[in-house]
């Protein structure tokens, strides 16, 4: 069986398919979606999974291929089971979020980045992230503010943060 930690790549390989060589399924798959042929690319790391169900690296660039295909549901299947499986994975996680958001799933958007923050996934993109669903959900406009807010006091050369805060404090004023 293949053991992974978030940095690691499959230590062992399956005797039928190795995804590490030349024509197994995983390094066509990153071959193809380093050419940005997302389509092919989805074939091999299905083909691949389907087969050897304990890629879960595969799983992983299998949902960002979804994801660049705009196919979020598709993310949020692959995703929630990863998160089963590795809940220490946060950018899984924040990936599952943000599936979450383009379905307007708000609310489950908004818990999976939650849960990033707490589980110590503290980048900028995670603030900016989520203070933009606190500020869809207009009952939660405050909440974004203090978060934005406190992005930048943690990344004060971020400009996506500097800027959502410009807005976010420009539309609350009087």
């Amino acid at each position: 069986m293949t053991e992974l930690n978030q940095n690691s790549t499959p230590k062992q390989c399956s005797p039928n398919v190795c995804f590490h060589s030349d024509t197994g399924f995983y390094h066509l798959g990153m071959r193809a979606l380093f050419k940005m042929d997302f389509l092919a690319a989805i074939a091999n790391f299905e083909r691949g999974v389907k087969e050897h169900s304990e890629q879960d690296l595969a799983s992983y660039w299998l949902g960002q291929c979804y994801f660049l295909e705009d196919d979020y549901i598709k993310v949020i299947e692959i995703y929630q089971n990863l998160i089963i499986k590795h809940p220490d994975w946060i950018y899984v996680q924040f990936m599952l979020g943000r599936a979450y958001a383009h379905c307007d799933r708000i609310e489950e958007a908004i818990e999976c980045c939650e849960q990033v923050l707490e589980k110590g996934g503290n980048y900028p993109f995670v603030y900016l992230t989520l203070a933009k669903l606190y500020e869809k959900n207009s009952r939660k406009i405050l909440k974004a503010i203090e978060l934005v807010k406190k992005g930048v006091g943690l990344f004060p050369n971020h400009h996506g943060l500097k800027d959502f805060h410009s807005y976010l404090t420009d539309v609350d004023a009087p």
